[in-house]
């Protein structure tokens, strides 16, 4: 439902915005974050900690149970490269399909 409406504000958007890198930061990537999947919607118990490798952002989500803490060390762990999207979107618009 979140994004059906996210798809209907977008069609409103004038072309000229959506190519623009600072209307998309400025204005577009706060609304994907917010209408998309924010980390009030995760399964429970699933925490979001952010994160830096050099000057890279991303985000640790942790499982139930798992400590409030970056993980250094793990036995088993998932990495997930997001590809283009992030041009427009961002980690917080895939948050739900990492989580579950």
């Amino acid at each position: 439902a979140a994004m059906t409406i996210f798809r209907g504000a977008l069609r409103q958007v004038p072309p000229s915005m959506l190519r623009s890198p600072a209307a998309v930061e400025a204005v577009m990537k706060p609304v994907a974050n917010f209408v998309g999947w924010p980390s009030m919607v995760l399964p429970t118990g699933v925490s979001v900690l952010p994160d830096r490798i050099s000057d890279l952002p991303g985000e640790w989500l942790l499982p139930p149970g798992y400590p409030l803490k970056v993980p250094r060390e793990a036995d088993r762990l998932l990495l997930w490269a997001h590809g283009g999207g992030f041009a427009f979107c961002s980690p917080g618009t895939h948050r739900l399909f990492l989580a579950k």
